[in-house]
Formats: C-alpha cells, sequence, structure tokens
C-alpha cells in the first residue's frame, strides 16, 4: 500500500506538498518542481507561507486553525504559488 501512494504522489500531474502544521514542508512532489521551478532542495525544509502570495495567508492559518481544533476542514484546497521565474 506505501508503494501505491508513493507511486500516486510521484507522478502525479498536479503538485502536491507535506507540510507540517507550522507550514514547514516535508515532502514535495516532482510536479511541484515542474509547476514552480523550485527544486526539491530549494522548498524542503522552508515554509509554505514563503511560497504563497501574502493575501492567501490567513485562509491558510484559518484552515490549519480548523485542523487543530478538530474541526471540518477541507483536505485539499487551491492557493496561489510563487514561481520561480
Amino acid at each position: 500500500m506505501k508503494q501505491r501512494y508513493l507511486d500516486i504522489f510521484e507522478n502525479a500531474a498536479d503538485m502536491l506538498y507535506v507540510h507540517l502544521i507550522d507550514g514547514e514542508f516535508i515532502s514535495v512532489s516532482p510536479g511541484f518542481t515542474r509547476i514552480t521551478g523550485h527544486g526539491v532542495e530549494t522548498a524542503i525544509g522552508r515554509n509554505v507561507r514563503e511560497f504563497v502570495p501574502p493575501e492567501f495567508h490567513d485562509y491558510m492559518v484559518e484552515i490549519a486553525a480548523k485542523k487543530i481544533k478538530g474541526l471540518p476542514a477541507p483536505q485539499s484546497f487551491e492557493l496561489e504559488i510563487i514561481a520561480k521565474d
């Protein structure tokens, strides 16, 4: 089962990532690199806020707060991302 999820993550056309509750990236998919132009080594360990325009920060905090409190919150959502170019 683990291999199946890894295959999905590695081969997704969309940008996928995993970050800690404080926003630190711990994993990014090849789609992240392809779409943003930022390499894996550029993203890992940095905060998602560095890659998202400020006007989306409050929305991200709102979703994280709901998750921490155990309230219903989207598991996936769309944000604008700051591309390298």
